[in-house]
């Protein structure tokens, strides 16, 4: 387990599904380190919500 910090941006800016959408958020969360790696986002748009998230790191 990471400490992470969770960025909420704003998507209302960005174009498709995210302008289809009536709420679209974009939550990004990165390592609390100096490296600051993004081991999680999601995505929720009108269709639902997509996860990313990191599994390893070579």
């Amino acid at each position: 387990m990471f400490d992470t910090y969770l960025l909420a941006l704003k998507a209302n800016h960005f174009s498709g599904v995210f302008k289809k959408s009536e709420n679209p958020t974009v939550k990004l969360w990165v390592t609390a380190d100096d490296r600051k790696i993004p081991v999680r986002i999601k995505v929720k748009v009108f269709i639902g919500s997509i996860i990313f998230d990191l599994v390893s790191v070579n």
